[in-house]
This record gives structure tokens, C-alpha cells and sequence, in this order.
């Protein structure tokens, strides 16, 4: 693996929120930004077509599980990890 194989992916129509960050994550790691995936993808942004098919070094599920509670909730109770009763808004 060169740094070249690597970049900071950030592409979409909220790229522009991600910039600076981008550009900090680059000079910190060494890597280019680009908004065309390549071999190993530090994931800022992209569409979830893309996201889930790019080789990231966080995997696509993951973020997914770990962006919405509602599948955390799920995949504990599937496996039967003691957690806090959790009630939605909806649900009261």
C-alpha cells in the first residue's frame, strides 16, 4: 500500500461542508483528498452508492449502525446485551 492507493473521500452535494476538515485530515495523514474512491478510503462523504461499495478502513455497516440508534437497539437485543430501557417520543 503507497499513499497514493489512499484518500480522504470526500464527494456529494455536502462535500463543501467537509472541506476544512478534509484539508486537515490530509496534511495530518499524509493522503490526498479526492472525491473518486481509491483502493482504501478514509470516509468524510459520499453518496451511500458509493460509500458501501468503496474499500474503507471503517466499514460502511458500521458507520451505518453507529450513525442510527434504532439499529443498535436491534443488533443488541439480537444478541442479548443488557442495556437501558430505551423509549422513543413516538412510542410514549
Amino acid at each position: 500500500m503507497t499513499p497514493s492507493d489512499c484518500c480522504i473521500l470526500n464527494s456529494g452535494g455536502g462535500a463543501w461542508a467537509f472541506e476544512p476538515l478534509a484539508r486537515q485530515l490530509s496534511d495530518a495523514l499524509w493522503v490526498e483528498v479526492s472525491e473518486i474512491p481509491r483502493a482504501y478510503n478514509y470516509l468524510l462523504l459520499a453518496d451511500d452508492n458509493i460509500a458501501s461499495q468503496c474499500n474503507s478502513f471503517i466499514p460502511f455497516a458500521a458507520m451505518r449502525m453507529a450513525s442510527d440508534k434504532r439499529l443498535l437497539a436491534k443488533a443488541f437485543a439480537d444478541q442479548g446485551v443488557p442495556t437501558p430501557r430505551t423509549v422513543l417520543l413516538d412510542s410514549l
